[in-house]
């Protein structure tokens, strides 16, 4: 991983932010206040990565949701009542997401200090919300994890803010009373979900508690899909009517948006079309069975069944998952520094500088040669586009034309609208974007061969593919839930408003990944695969009318020029000889980055270890410091303490050595559990390292000839 941190006085500079202070935590870790270097802008700073141990596939497939919401939001941040999204990336495996600092409290803390508010106070802060909610709504985004803490109060223009767009997916929302019932039975956030998400925060911010709760996850879920909140009995009829409309059990049943309701409420007046009248409201809540006064009826055996169904609904992996909200990313970039420093100290001994010396005189035009190749495989070129397509670059939209460049720095997505098509060529492949789609370039670069992953969000998507590079070549189309692989050939991916999915393998081998379960695609067959039936895909013959409107595709299909089919040959020349060999070094460097990682580690576990022993000699109760100790265990100083894991942080678990001096003073040895087992003095609390490896100082030829004479080479210890 590479180091993007410094320290400067108090404060470290992370991905171009200086870190200030922390705000406190939210759904992806540790959130701080920050200010952008290039721009001065002052910016909330969040950063996250893949916890050790995780399952690769899953991580990838929740930081592809992840990257398409923060694709779309671009389209929405213009809102002054939505929390802007200032800059978002990936620098090697950690991911940072910089938002708009904004120093407001949040709806909760509102609520919390100050306890309901009356109805036209609640009405300033619900028009932004509305406001809000109903634009994404109309560029196709939902929240779907409409919380109070998800909303700032501003007392001035805007009165509230919505943050935390995209993010949903981020937070484990198992036992939150502000889903909408279609979210817990089955995962789905539409249009109208978020309209009962507001219509119950409404209820909150204008009676003091929700309309549902309970006391534990399960007996909250129970309450939403039951559906039986009390009526506010502080509030005129029509308040009460204009919040259970807006809290139907039945998305149908809900107001068609979620200004719609808030002008019923400004206004005073009951819902156009009411589910129920006054007396018969009165007359439900009398007999504590609201829930039928929804067109949707709940039966008894069913609410355990939809009580589950939340869990089943987050199968699909999600952040929430791998426990980001727990991360801490200043910690990450303390113990990154450590582990330079360690590297920095090694590369500067005389051994490692004369191998690097003979590397470097070796093989130095060859490298030259093999970072440039590398470098030409991390870049794509538009070579056609018809109407205003765009690339939203880091969450800010820009337009493209042919001859541009496209790379996978940070995170670019590829936007054409209806009367729009845009052509890539990349080393190894070609795509071209149709009308009407999205497609993010998640990773472009070379890791044992050509690495290339897209994502389609949606839309149509055609792809030729060299056959020529290696078999560890990959080449993958993230498209629904679904992972296309193919070796070279010619292919489409179409993801349709239904969320089906439609591939079609024109020519090649190509493979369709549908959470492990793994479809194959014959040559000229096409497969209709649908996200709730995925065992179950649809594999027939393509019709002519679909060959031959991918052999139209003149601008994708063009033959390649002389200098371009040149540069193809020495790329595959590049990725069978040259990248191997560079892989090989690759692969070497890391074994000994992460043993100077683990050697590191070691070292400063040890010197904690004896620090602590030290303190234990200084301070033991007889006032003096002991004549002699147990090695293994520290008898008698460790009388009623537990100094085990301090022991496991040395060599043996045990010390090597000790002795008093004379009265007062001490001294005891041990080594630490690193390769070189490092040997450390201490007398009278000061610590010194008096010893390395022996073996390691040792010159190489003088070992060779102790091996030859038959002497043995002296052990670590």
């Amino acid at each position: 991983m590479r180091d993007h941190s410094e320290q400067n006085g108090r404060s470290r500079v992370l991905w171009g932010h200086r870190v200030l202070h922390r705000l406190g935590s939210g759904p992806l870790g540790s959130v701080y206040a920050a200010v952008d270097l290039a721009t001065g802008q002052r910016v909330a700073l969040r950063g996250f990565r893949r916890p050790h141990g995780a399952n690769q596939e899953r991580w990838d497939a929740a930081i592809a949701r992840f990257a398409a919401a923060m694709a779309d939001h671009c389209l929405i941040d213009d809102h002054p009542a939505i929390q802007k999204i200032v800059r978002f990336g990936q620098d090697g495996h950690i991911f940072y997401v910089a938002t708009e600092y904004l120093d407001h409290p949040t709806l909760r803390d509102v609520l919390d200090e100050s306890g309901p508010m009356q109805l036209p106070q609640a009405l300033d802060i619900l028009r932004d919300v509305a406001d809000a909610l109903d634009y994404a709504a109309a560029s196709g985004s939902a929240h779907a994890d409409l919380t109070p803490r998800n909303i700032l109060v501003t007392r001035g223009a805007p009165a509230a803010i919505v943050t935390n767009f995209g993010l949903a997916q981020a937070r484990d929302k198992g036992d939150s009373v502000y889903l909408s019932p279609e979210q817990i039975r089955s995962g789905d956030s539409g249009p109208r979900s978020h309209i009962f998400s507001a219509g119950v925060i409404a209820y909150e911010i204008l009676s003091g508690a929700p309309p549902f709760s309970g006391d534990s996850a399960t007996t909250r879920r129970r309450c939403v899909l039951t559906n039986k909140p009390a009526p506010l009995a502080d509030q005129p009829p029509y308040v009460w009517q204009i919040l259970r409309k807006m809290m139907a059990t039945d998305p149908a049943d809900r107001y068609e948006n979620v200004t719609e309701a808030i002008e019923d409420l400004a206004h005073r007046r009951k819902p156009a079309s009411p589910l129920f009248s006054a007396a018969s409201s009165n007359e439900y809540a009398a007999e504590g069975n609201l829930a039928v006064i929804n067109r949707v009826q709940i039966a008894p055996e069913q609410i355990e069944q939809s009580s589950a169904s939340l869990e089943m609904s987050n199968c699909a992996p999600v952040l929430s998952e791998f426990g980001v909200q727990r991360q801490h990313v200043i910690e990450w970039s303390l113990y990154i520094d450590t582990a330079h420093e360690m590297l920095t100290r090694a590369l500067l001994s005389s051994k490692a500088r004369a191998k690097v010396v003979a590397i470097v005189l070796a093989a130095g035009a060859l490298m030259l040669h093999v970072s440039r190749a590398r470098i030409d495989y991390d870049h794509g070129t538009v070579i056609a586009a018809t109407g205003s397509p765009r690339l939203a670059l880091n969450g800010t939209p820009i337009p493209i034309s042919a001859g541009d460049g496209v790379s996978s720095k940070g995170f670019q997505m590829l936007c054409t609208d209806a009367a729009s098509s845009v052509v890539v060529s990349m080393r190894g492949c070609r795509l071209k974007l149709l009308p009407g789609s999205k497609l993010i370039l998640r990773r472009l670069g070379y890791e044992g061969g050509p690495d290339r992953q897209f994502q389609l969000v949606q839309g149509t998507v055609l792809e030729t593919i060299d056959p020529r590079h290696r078999k560890s070549a990959l080449f993958e189309t993230l498209a629904g839930q679904l992972a296309i692989h193919s070796s070279g050939g010619r292919l489409s991916a179409t993801v349709d408003p239904a969320g089906q999915t439609h591939v079609i393998n024109f020519g090649g081998n190509l493979s369709v990944d549908a959470q492990g379960d793994t479809v194959q695609v014959p040559r000229r067959q096409a497969a209709i695969i649908d996200p709730h039936n995925i065992a179950l895909p649809l594999v027939g013959p393509i019709d002519d009318s679909q060959r031959t409107a991918f052999e139209q595709q003149k601008d994708l299909l063009a033959p390649s020029s002389l200098t371009e089919r040149l540069d193809n040959t020495l790329a595959i020349a590049e990725d069978e000889v040259l990248l191997r060999a560079a892989d090989d070094l690759a692969a070497l460097q890391t074994s000994r980055t992460e043993k100077a990682i683990k050697d590191a580690q070691a070292l400063q576990a040890a010197q904690a270890a004896v620090h602590a022993i030290a303190l234990l000699i200084e301070t033991s109760d007889n006032g003096d410091v002991p004549r002699d100790i147990d090695l293994t265990t520290l008898e008698p100083v460790s009388a009623g303490t537990n100094m085990q894991a301090a022991l496991n942080n040395l060599d043996g678990h045990q010390l090597l050595s000790y002795k008093q001096v004379d009265s007062g003073r001490y001294e005891f040895m041990a080594r630490a559990c690193d390769s070189t087992h490092t040997l450390f003095r201490v007398r009278d609390g000061a610590v010194e390292i008096v010893q390395e490896n022996a073996v390691k100082r040792q010159p190489l030829l003088s070992i060779i000839k102790r091996f030859i004479n038959g002497s043995v080479i002296p052990s670590k210890r």
